[in-house]
Formats: structure tokens, sequence, C-alpha cells
């Protein structure tokens, strides 16, 4: 027989037998109780909560920037000094400031399960890890308004990919009872 010739594919006999297992198994899964699946999956509950651990500190992070607006020092580095005295940052500043995650999220939407499903969730969540350490350091020394609204909005990308490899992860190991529990 030639290299380049196929083999037959031979024909599973237990085919029938699989899918009725596997139907078996997805039957017992829909009827499962919320106590019945932690203690059947406990380690599906596990990796799907710490996981999810990274998203905590998206939370923290959109609400830092815009709280620092009404401090003075932050005022002083990237406002403007008003005619009455003190400083102030521009209006168009502080929406942009407020924007930016959002707009990288956004751009970051469509990219993210093109990234997770070339890369995988494993790749996909050290690389934006990695790269939101990168980001931060944009954010932390930005010397202008610019570079910080650009630091934001950089920022999005990877918080957007960690939303999604988290979510989808835990769609994936979850049983059906435990779904809306992880994914929460």
């Amino acid at each position: 027989m030639a290299d380049t010739e196929q083999l037959p594919m031979e024909v599973d006999k237990d085919a029938t037998a699989l899918r009725a297992r596997v139907q078996a198994n997805t039957d017992i899964e829909h009827t499962m109780s919320l106590r019945d699946a932690v203690r059947v999956y406990p380690k599906s509950v596990l990796y799907c909560v710490v996981l999810s651990m990274a998203i905590i500190m998206e939370g923290y992070q959109v609400g830092l920037v815009p709280s620092l607006f009404a401090q003075p020092v932050f005022q002083r580095k990237y406002g403007r000094v008003r005619p009455d005295g003190p400083h102030q940052l521009d209006n168009r500043y502080q929406s942009a400031l407020t924007a930016a995650v959002q707009a990288g999220s956004i751009f970051c939407y469509w990219l993210s399960g093109i990234v997770i499903e070339e890369t995988g969730y494993k790749r996909s969540m050290q690389g934006a890890l990695l790269s939101l350490t990168c980001f931060i350091f944009i954010i932390f020394f930005a010397p202008s308004i610019i570079l910080l609204v650009v630091g934001e909005g950089l920022l999005g990308i990877p918080w957007d990919i960690i939303q999604t490899v988290t979510t989808t992860y835990a769609v994936e190991v979850s049983p059906i009872a435990l779904r809306a529990y992880v994914t929460s």
C-alpha cells in the first residue's frame, strides 16, 4: 500500500453504547441539585472561583481613576490652572478617562473570542495578565493626561479578555446546576 493512500476508517461498534452513556450522564446532570453538583464536581467549583478572582481587580480599577479627579495632587499634575486660582481637570479629559476602559473593552469583545480560540484559556489568561501588568505601568508613570487616557484604553483590552476567559471557562467545565452560580 502506498504512503499516500488512506486506510479505510473502522466504524466504532461501541458508538451506540457511548452515545447512550453520554445521554444518560446528560440527563443526570440536568436533574442534579446544587448540593449534589458541588459534591460531585468540587474541582470545577474551585477552578472557577480561583480563575474568577482576577475579575475582582477590574471593579476596583474602573472606579479608581475617576475617584482621583478631586485629589489636589492629581489636579495639579493633569489639570489646568483656572482663572480663580486652583487647578482643575478639563471635562473632556474626565469623560475620556471614564470612557477609555469601556472603549478598549468594546474593541476587545470581538478580539477575545479569536484570541481564546487560537491560544486556549491558559495562554489567553497569562497573556492578559502580563499585558495588564505592562499597561498599569503606563497609567502609573503617565507624565501627561493624554498618555493616561491611552493607558486606560489599553487596560480595557486585557480586562475584557479576563472577563471572557473566566466566563466561558466556567460554562465549559461546570455542570448545568452550577453554571448560573459560577458565571455570576
